[in-house]
């Protein structure tokens, strides 16, 4: 084979992986919104007041089942997603890592603790609402309603359930989403 016969050839195979490359990475970079059911980013989300982690007590992962607050650890009840909404634009859900039928949801204007409860219009009477999120710049979590989520009386004890509380300068309203 002629050298020029083979440097064609290797220019060819370098232009299809470089077009093959801009391909992949374009796919990746394009906006994509997702829904309810589909995954946007795995975080577990800890209390910076009490250094505990947002967890599934004994990793029950039902509807009904309550939130609360444990040590963190490599424990799949503290692994969520986070999934975008598609009807208001910087909101997501927050839905336990096994189950993603599943979304944390509060009571609007009560401080009832937080629940596993079926996405979407399952929710809350029909008020998916009650299950949207907006993480603030300074770390909190607060609610469609201008509450936020809360440890009760700012506690640093396992085991304690995790509700909402009117938004506020609250030490327990601080938490991070990490991946």
């Amino acid at each position: 084979m002629s050298t020029a016969l083979a440097s064609q050839m290797r220019n060819r195979r370098w232009s299809a992986l470089s077009v093959g490359l801009l391909t992949v990475i374009a796919l990746c970079a394009s906006p994509v919104t997702a829904s309810a059911s589909s995954t946007d980013a795995r975080v577990w989300i800890e209390n910076y007041n009490s250094s505990l982690c947002m967890s599934l007590p004994g990793d029950v992962v039902v509807a009904g089942a309550r939130i609360d607050q444990w040590e963190c650890g490599i424990y799949p009840d503290q692994w969520w997603h986070l999934n975008l909404s598609d009807s208001h634009p910087g909101w997501f859900y927050i839905q336990p890592e096994q189950d993603d039928t599943l979304c944390a949801t509060y009571v609007p204007g009560s401080d009832t603790n937080l629940t596993l409860q079926p996405c979407g219009i399952n929710a809350a009477n029909g008020n998916f609402n009650t299950q949207l999120w907006w993480e603030t710049e300074d770390g909190e979590l607060k609610t469609m309603q201008g509450w936020a989520m809360s440890v009760p009386g700012a506690s640093k004890a396992h085991n304690v359930n995790i509700n909402t509380w009117p938004y506020g300068p609250y030490p327990d309203q601080s938490w991070g989403l990490n991946a």
